[in-house]
């Protein structure tokens, strides 16, 4: 689905959820934490719908959510992938910023077995 499109199911609903969109140095804040550059999509997310949102349960909500994961996920793949979200339990759910392409959304299963999915 696209933003646009995601924007559009919302309408008749602003009163009742919150879209709290982020300024670009916030975003490229965000950037200096995690030493990468965002994925286009997911900056253009975080511009026009925010970290402190109530419609899509289980995304970062803070920019000190972000962190680069050195040393965390396996086989140093830290700096391909970054958290923007979790599944309400010890699992990450990851994107990649490497390949502008990928939109997959990827979860790191790390009590489980330890594996990117």
């Amino acid at each position: 689905m696209t933003l646009e499109k995601f924007l559009e199911k919302l309408k008749g609903f602003e009163s009742k959820v919150t879209i709290s969109p982020l300024q670009e140095a916030e975003v490229n804040y965000i950037e200096s934490i995690l030493n990468r550059k965002l994925p286009e999509y997911y900056r253009e997310f975080l511009l026009r719908i925010g970290l402190k949102q109530d419609v899509i349960w289980g995304l970062n909500d803070r920019i000190s959510d972000f962190d680069p994961l050195q040393g965390f996920l396996p086989d140093a793949q830290s700096n391909i992938y970054f958290r923007f979200g979790h599944n309400g339990g010890e699992d990450y759910w990851l994107l990649r910023n490497d390949d502008p392409s990928d939109r997959t959304i990827y979860e790191f299963e790390y009590y489980g077995d330890g594996k990117i999915k």
